[in-house]
């Protein structure tokens, strides 16, 4: 179990990677590697989800983590209002596209 020295180190970092964005910037990146390799394995070998399948999932969650970024740097609403609508399109079209192939089956 951890003790309450090592709890409060953690909590004091995580605080800090939060409050400096760094966080959400490195999983923006990672986000944006995975759609990279995705799109290049699927294209070479064919293997993987097809691109637009992949972008609409992956967009719906950038979306969200743009819309944390825009939050914690205090963009204005706007910036925020787009990275949501944003959001829910890819969302919507990665559901859209959920259907249709469970109907096609």
């Amino acid at each position: 179990m951890l003790n309450g020295s090592l709890l409060s180190s953690m909590d004091t970092a995580l605080q800090a990677a939060f409050a400096s964005g760094w966080l959400v910037d490195g999983l923006i990146a990672l986000v944006l590697l995975e759609a990279v390799v995705g799109v290049w394995w699927h294209r070479r070998s064919g293997g993987g989800l097809p691109t637009r399948q992949l972008l609409a999932t992956l967009g719906a969650g950038l979306g969200l983590m743009l819309a944390w970024r825009a939050t914690e740097t205090g963009a204005p609403g706007l910036v925020l209002a787009l990275a949501l609508m944003g959001s829910g399109i890819c969302h919507a079209l990665d559901m859209a596209g959920r259907w249709s192939r469970r109907r096609d089956t």
